[in-house]
């Protein structure tokens, strides 16, 4: 089995209706006539050694030459592709679950008195060089989000607000992030200042 394309030869003269058919498009299919030669579109294309059988069909494409695959050969790669997709998005799944729950035990490792999620507080900066080109600042940090409100000495925060500002602006917005692990260092700071595990 091969999964690379292999060149194939054209006749010397061939009819520039098919030569402008094969341009468009991936890959054609044609039907072997014998062990070293393809028909398609009426137009036998051949290879020096033999490969084919005789009634398999054999994809042919036209990039700097000639070059076919085998539709047997074409099947296997898919199949290994599809495979290796597939265990990459395994491996990435279970990688997200692991960080995930790295970041949670983290997150809670502090012993703060109140429930909270992480969020990315996103500065409406414009489409400018530091945006993500919908307004999103690229330099956005995760923060603590408050899911009650808490009073502590000095410590004063309603539900729904960060924990390093009382006020997050009316030019900006929370994206709450399941993954995410605090790294604002204004909330770092409370985390550690009022948490019992610190």
């Amino acid at each position: 089995m091969s999964s690379e394309w292999r060149r194939l030869t054209a006749p010397e003269f061939l009819d520039p209706r098919v030569f402008n058919a094969l341009r468009h498009g991936d890959k054609h299919e044609s039907i072997a006539e014998d062990a070293k030669t393809v028909i398609l579109q009426g137009v036998r294309f051949t290879v020096p050694s033999p490969i084919f059988v005789p009634g398999e069909i054999v994809y042919v494409r036209l990039r700097r030459f000639f070059e076919f695959m085998r539709k047997e050969d074409w099947d296997c790669a898919e199949a290994l592709r599809a495979k290796e997709a597939a265990d990459r998005a395994i491996r990435e799944k279970a990688e997200y679950e692991r960080r995930r729950e790295e970041n949670r035990k983290f997150n809670l490792s502090f012993g703060f008195p109140a429930r909270f999620t992480i969020g990315q507080k996103s500065v409406r900066s414009g489409l400018l060089e530091n945006s993500w080109g919908d307004g999103r600042n690229k330099r956005s940090v995760y923060h603590v989000v408050l899911e009650e409100t808490i009073s502590i000495g000095k410590l004063y925060r309603k539900s729904g607000d960060f924990l390093c500002t009382r006020d997050p602006g009316w030019l900006k917005h929370v994206d709450r992030l399941e993954d995410g692990r605090v790294n604002c260092k204004a909330c770092l700071q409370i985390l550690n200042r009022y948490g019992s595990k610190r």
